[in-house]
């Protein structure tokens, strides 16, 4: 998602009279900021509390009024003919006097949405989540594009179709679905080309809140870092709100055209994500996935996906942030790993036993790809995963500064072992197994293990 920056007024919901002129900088990696000018949107003289006594008034003002002062739960604005919503904002800095005209004021906010006004009162909410994941062209084996190449008459034949959409139902009543775009042909350097990608939904039936949506997108931003081996980072994240509309009459063929020639206006939705892509990594090949699409089972596997990790998502949310977070030391990664297998386990079952019992369950329900990356050491594998669970949560860091290489390859094996578990769970084709312990990384876990399990 790229970074941007607009000119306009903003305004609180409660204060449309006292309109700021700023500028709003959105970065999805550094946060955004709005930086205002001429005024504060909240006074300190707004909150306080104030007592009358014989005509005259007496305003009382105590530290909380002056954090509160300077909360924003929600600012409103309109920029180069766009209207934004701007979520969570806490002013940072500000400098001059605050009634004059120098004043400035700088507030970091957690969202943007750009294209609606959320009332007051209201939390964001949409009926469709769109997200165009980094990898997903490649992810998706398939193409609208096709080519015929005539040597001897040197002629080169390009068509473009729209494939249609591919879509499966979800249990809460929803579905997710797989769309296709195709960009306008350009004459570049050598030669014609048409931009092609893919982005994928989840729609709802009726309005979500926006927190729920934002779930449903990081499971398939899961699932897809877990297939292609690399942080799928967001190239783009939009919304559609039934209330939200347009006049598109003029344009024949539009699609999600609701009715009366309207169509639902996108709200786009920026915000700081802790997955920022790597500007060293070298382009993804189809040869580098772990898994495609067609493999994992079409639109039904994504559905099953999701109504599957639902129950689990904090857990894999902790795992798979050990494989997208760019700081961290490495017994936290372990740690963090081993936590999320246990508390998998311990939601499905909600027993009461010993960890080394759950790990042992876990690799059963896993079965023949971590009966392979084992190379049938499971006994050893689990006792010195339970010796080493057992040392970073009681802090006595006996190995953390020592066998780093040994801890590093361990780590990796829990990763597998709790993916592989969900995988099973979310009913994948056994073909994903078969790819993923066919993929040249996990051959080399195998043989990195194999050197010190006994």
């Amino acid at each position: 998602m790229e970074s941007f920056e607009v000119v306009g007024e903003w305004w609180l919901p409660e204060h449309s009279d006292r309109k700021l002129a700023g500028r709003l900088v959105v970065d999805p990696v550094d946060g955004s900021h709005l930086t205002l000018i001429g005024g504060s949107l909240r006074e300190v003289t707004d909150v306080a509390t104030w007592t009358h006594n014989n005509g005259e008034s007496q305003a009382q003002v105590s530290e909380d009024d002056f954090e509160v002062a300077g909360s924003y739960p929600r600012i409103l604005g309109e920029a180069e003919g766009q209207r934004y919503t701007l979520e969570d904002g806490v002013q940072v800095n500000y400098r001059g006097a605050v009634f004059g005209r120098g004043y400035w004021q700088q507030v970091n906010v957690r969202s943007v949405l750009r294209g609606v006004h959320v009332p007051d009162g209201q939390a964001p909410s949409a009926t469709t989540i769109i997200l165009r994941p980094a990898g997903l062209n490649i992810w998706v084996p398939r193409s609208g594009i096709s080519g015929a190449v005539a040597v001897d008459s040197r002629e080169i034949k390009v068509r473009a179709t729209p494939l249609s959409a591919d879509s499966a139902p979800l249990a809460d009543g929803g579905s997710v679905e797989l769309r296709h775009h195709l960009g306008r042909p350009e004459f570049v350097e050598d030669g014609l080309h048409i931009a092609e990608w893919f982005t994928l939904a989840v729609v709802r039936p009726t309005p979500a809140p926006l927190e729920d949506l934002i779930d449903s997108a990081s499971d398939l931003h899961d699932l897809i870092t877990i297939a292609t081996g690399r942080p799928a980072v967001f190239d783009k994240l939009s919304l559609r709100h039934p209330d939200v509309v347009r006049d598109m009459s003029a344009l024949p063929g539009v699609k999600e055209a609701v009715s009366d020639g309207q169509l639902l206006s996108p709200i786009d939705l920026w915000a700081r994500w802790a997955i920022t892509a790597n500007p060293r990594a070298k382009p993804l090949r189809a040869a580098d996935l772990y898994f495609n699409l067609e493999q994992f089972g079409g639109l039904p596997g994504l559905a099953r996906w999701l109504d599957t990790v639902r129950k689990h998502r904090s857990s894999l949310g902790r795992v798979m942030s050990t494989r997208t977070g760019n700081h961290g030391q490495l017994h936290d990664f372990y740690l963090d790993r081993v936590a999320a297998v246990e508390g998998m386990d311990t939601r499905e079952h909600g027993d009461q036993i010993h960890f080394r019992e759950r790990l042992l369950r876990s690799a059963r329900v896993a079965g023949r790809p971590m009966d392979e990356l084992l190379s049938g050491h499971l006994d050893a594998w689990s006792r010195q995963l339970t010796k080493d669970r057992n040392d970073m949560a009681h802090h006595k860091a006996v190995r953390l500064t020592e066998q780093l290489s040994e801890q590093h390859f361990l780590s990796e094996s829990v990763y597998w072992l709790y993916v592989l578990r969900m995988l099973r769970m979310a009913q994948a084709p056994e073909a994903v197994f078969g790819q993923i312990t066919d993929n040249r990384n996990f051959e080399f876990l195998k043989c990195q293990l194999a050197k010190f399990l006994p």
